[in-house]
């Protein structure tokens, strides 16, 4: 064996926690033995008491939005693997008529050799001839999942918050339709990523919110209302329950959009939800301020425990980060003119860890599932998200005692901020592997960037 990983527990997802010694060959793992089992390596880890995790996986980041894509692929990706993250789905938008095999692979040839982690991409469905071309980007480039936007049919800056989208086409029900129906052709294998906020709602509360002189998360998450966002998952579970696309809903923010979700589970199985950290602890009433200005906006407070029951719960199958790094100074000004966006996969594992499972709110098997398991399923990445004998040897061992006042320096971002800073957080990750090769240790990037593309297109060969 090339490594071997002994005295750990597993933490593995949907069986529960096991002792056991963790054999990696090949940058797969090999086997999983009794406790002491006799097994020659190269290298052993002694993990006593430390927690084993599958590496978590990112399945929402925006790398490349406030900086180059290269400098901010280095950087984002050396905090996600920090934060025990050994995989992210990224979001990117292709400026040119239709997918193009030609700009993919530019973006792959920027992406990989700065990356310390495994990538997909998700593409932005944003023009008819992105439609038109779903089959070349799923059977030629490997993309399985498309991102959607219910939310671009306005040009004021101040209720977007994203500056310019670079959106040019609005978002209509029929296109969306549409688009649903060519996703629809693989099926079930390909699924459509919405952004679910209703913007014909937010266009007519939006004017009255600023006339009224509100300022602060308060005054944003008035602009973008609850409402907004379950009215328009109750409308996208019909669509998809109509042309047989999954539906996958992003960054869900709130008690009511969740309760949406669990009603369209009901009736179509494959419809899945995601929270992010920032729902989970995080409100208008929370000392970060503007810092904290996101869309979907930070809601009120009683949506934190909502959110929590739903997740471990099973409404909520995933977490993701929505990971967009920018600076203190792009969030200058009032709520009105703030950038949107905040770095967040470096902290989403210690907080989930301190907040949730520490304070009895969800299981560390649970956790796994969330992170990994459930993600690694949805966006078909076979070899991903699980503690299995022939998978890849993405691992995470974690601390569970470790605490830690949150520093944006330490987390090694772009952003020269956290949301979280200065919170204390209990469980930490002290190593992170990818494909049997330590990336980081003890807040350390200590490999070097040799991530690589995940095309998630098998099943066209079943």
């Amino acid at each position: 064996m090339d490594t071997m990983i002994r005295n750990g527990k597993l933490v593995i997802p949907r069986l529960g926690i096991m002792e056991a010694e963790l054999a990696i060959k090949d940058g797969k793992i090999a086997a999983i033995l009794d406790r002491g089992a006799a097994c020659p390596a190269a290298s052993t880890i002694d993990a006593s008491g430390k927690y084993i995790f599958p590496g978590c996986i990112d399945p929402h980041v925006h790398w490349g939005c406030y900086q180059d894509m290269g400098a901010d692929t280095r950087l984002e990706s050396a905090a996600a693997a920090i934060g025990g993250y050994t995989t992210v789905l990224q979001y990117r938008r292709t400026p040119g008529p239709d997918f193009d095999p030609q700009y993919v692979q530019q973006l792959l040839d920027v992406i990989t050799p700065n990356s310390y982690i495994d990538y997909g991409l998700q593409l932005f469905i944003t023009k008819q001839d992105h439609k038109n071309s779903v089959k070349r980007a799923v059977e030629e480039m490997g993309v399985s999942s498309f991102k959607f936007f219910t939310t671009e049919r306005n040009i004021d800056v101040d209720i977007r918050g994203l500056r310019d989208s670079g959106i040019p086409e609005p978002y209509t029900d029929g296109f969306m339709y549409e688009s649903m129906l060519e996703l629809a052709k693989y099926d079930g294998k390909v699924v459509a990523n919405f952004h679910p906020e209703n913007i014909e709602l937010v266009e007519t509360i939006a004017p009255q919110v600023k006339a009224s002189g509100k300022q602060g998360l308060a005054a944003w998450d008035c602009v973008r209302p609850e409402m907004a966002e379950a009215e328009a998952i109750t409308r996208l579970a019909y669509f998809a329950g109509k042309t047989g696309c999954p539906l996958y809903c992003v960054h869900i923010s709130c008690g009511e959009a969740a309760d949406k979700i669990a009603k369209a589970k009901k009736e179509n199985p494959r419809i899945w939800g995601e929270t992010t950290p920032h729902y989970l602890v995080l409100n208008t009433e929370s000392p970060c301020g503007e810092l904290g200005k996101v869309n979907p906006p930070l809601r009120e407070k009683r949506n934190n425990d909502l959110l929590w029951a739903a997740l471990r719960d099973g409404t909520l199958d995933t977490v993701g980060s929505d990971n967009c790094a920018c600076l203190r100074s792009d969030k200058d000004g009032s709520i009105w003119e703030a950038a949107c966006g905040f770095h967040g996969t470096g902290t989403m594992l210690p907080v989930l860890l301190s907040e949730g499972y520490h304070k009895g709110k969800i299981s560390l098997e649970r956790i796994a599932e969330v992170t990994s398991y459930n993600v690694a399923k949805i966006f078909h990445m076979p070899q991903k998200g699980r503690l299995l004998p022939g998978t890849d040897a993405d691992l995470v061992l974690v601390d569970l005692e470790k605490e830690k006042v949150v520093n944006a320096a330490d987390l090694k971002s772009y952003s020269d901020f956290s949301v979280f800073e200065g919170w204390n957080l209990k469980g930490w990750p002290v190593m992170t592997m990818v494909r049997g090769n330590i990336v980081a240790k003890d807040g350390e990037i200590v490999g070097r960037p040799d991530g690589r593309y995940l095309k998630r297109n098998a099943f066209l060969n079943r």
